[in-house]
């Protein structure tokens, strides 16, 4: 799904140890973000929902589809950083 071959807080890490960060890295961002705006999913949810996609019952419809929107977003920028474009 992501993958970003040269941030350097990664950099020299296993590349399994680097996606399993990043995924949490993912998940934190997501939940911290859509929980300010009021979001009522937690954070296992707010994973549950980026993983499998699926929603979370007696949650708020609005709710998944904050957090996927978010999360593509995400991805979207990983996939920009995974580019190596660079500002000069």
């Amino acid at each position: 799904m992501m993958r970003i071959a040269d941030l350097n807080a990664f950099a020299g890490l296993d590349p399994d140890l680097r996606r399993v960060l990043l995924a949490q890295v993912w998940d934190l961002w997501t939940h911290g973000s859509t929980a300010i705006e009021g979001n009522m999913l937690t954070l296992g949810e707010t994973k549950l929902v980026i993983e499998e996609g699926l929603t979370v019952s007696g949650k708020p419809l609005k709710d998944h589809q904050e957090v996927m929107r978010h999360a593509r977003a995400i991805e979207l920028i990983y996939r920009w950083l995974d580019t190596g474009y660079t500002q000069d």
